[in-house]
């Protein structure tokens, strides 16, 4: 739902909550061109909203096309890249990432690209997704939730044009566990 505050008071936006086709939504996030971005993990897709005017008078009215299908189980987190034109949707249960181009114009989200169950790690669900841009990176990171001891770190932000680069176990030399790192390149 959209809503406003006065004196840290939430008060609902009139016509709320909107139609969104989504149905338990775990995460959310705002595209730079006035586009809510959710994803529902109960029907693996991903919902995006234009957002129209402002206050107590805001309205989301989903996309043509909306909610688009991801390609894998329990839809989660999501992450954009610098300009808002690829859309990261991390898969929890099947350990993968689903790429989609962004038409920045309608929102429209087309040709998504998908990666094999498991290749984020045999074992664990992903949790967290953040995405770094060049010239640091152009990388996703990805957070896999798992009960493996991780015990060594080594990243490149040189992993050519495949997805999979596993970095699973990585994060320092201390024996951290409950969690692994995975970076796939990302297209910039």
């Amino acid at each position: 739902g959209v809503f406003t505050t006065a004196d840290g008071v939430p008060a609902a936006a009139a016509g709320n909550p909107f139609a969104s086709g989504l149905g338990n939504s775990v995460h959310g996030i705002l595209h730079p061109n006035g586009y809510y971005i959710a994803s529902s993990f109960g029907a693996n897709t991903v919902g995006v909203l234009k957002i129209a005017l402002s206050g107590a008078a805001t309205t989301l009215t989903p996309v043509a096309g909306s909610p688009f299908a991801s390609g894998g189980t329990y839809t989660s987190v999501l992450a954009l890249n610098q300009d808002g034109t690829f859309l990261f949707a991390a898969n929890a249960v099947t350990r993968n990432l689903t790429t989609f181009e962004v038409n920045t114009a309608t929102g429209v989200l087309t040709s998504p690209s998908i990666q094999g169950p498991n290749a984020l790690g045999a074992a664990g669900t992903v949790t967290g997704l953040a995405y770094l841009p060049p010239p640091l990176g152009g990388l996703v990171y990805v957070l896999n939730d798992q009960n493996a001891p991780i015990v060594g770190v080594t990243a490149s932000t040189d992993m050519g044009t495949g997805f999979g680069t596993n970095l699973q176990n990585a994060v320092n030399g201390s024996g951290l566990s409950k969690f692994s790192l995975s970076a796939t390149h990302a297209m910039n």
